[in-house]
């Protein structure tokens, strides 16, 4: 049987061929989508590559299930100020995957330091083979804080007949992220 080429083993696969170490998923159709980022996320930790997860959704519900439902420090507090990278990197329950989550501190004061974030992204670059960013359901414009350089970008999707991911396809296309890798998934736990 084929494998679905726009499933997670054919996605990463094509990770791996590109070499591109930023790796940004928006998920229109929110959590059950991100689920897809979450199972990409563990194969390339099952094949040996070092990968860390950014939670950068509204609630951070995906990388509280990965953490088997804490939600300990993450990119909020280091964005503030009250964390430093350290306290904010934490291990994914069900592979060797790194998970940095949303975390605790108020995401308004969190962005007001939103300038960091392409360090902060450059130096896991340093350590890490890909550093996914989980954005949730997020527009071009918010994308673009994270896409100060090469960037994969991939929508992770469960129903294409849904109007959601019908008007981020759309968002993307019309504000310059033309070549976005579909990820097709199912919705499921994590």
């Amino acid at each position: 049987m084929p494998h679905n080429p726009n499933g997670v083993l054919m996605i990463a696969n094509r990770l791996i061929d590109v070499g591109e170490r930023r790796v940004i998923v928006v998920s229109p159709e929110g959590d059950p989508a991100s689920a897809g980022s979450v199972k990409l996320l563990r194969e390339l930790a099952d094949r040996g590559k070092r990968v860390i997860f950014i939670d950068m959704t509204a609630f951070g519900t995906v990388s509280a299930a990965m953490l088997d439902g804490n939600q300990p420090a993450g990119i909020t507090d280091l964005l503030a100020g009250k964390c430093r990278f350290k306290e904010v990197i934490h291990c994914d329950r069900f592979s060797q995957a790194h998970v940095i989550p949303l975390g605790n501190a108020d995401p308004v004061l969190a962005m007001r330091s939103a300038d960091r974030l392409p360090l902060i992204l450059d130096a896991l670059e340093t350590i890490y083979d890909f550093v996914l960013i989980e954005c949730g359901p997020s527009s071009s414009v918010h994308i673009r804080q994270v896409t100060d350089g090469a960037a994969t970008i991939i929508m992770s999707i469960v129903d294409p007949d849904d109007n959601a991911v019908a008007i981020s396809a759309l968002d993307l296309d019309q504000n310059g992220f033309e070549d976005v890798i579909i990820l097709m998934g199912e919705a499921e736990n994590i």
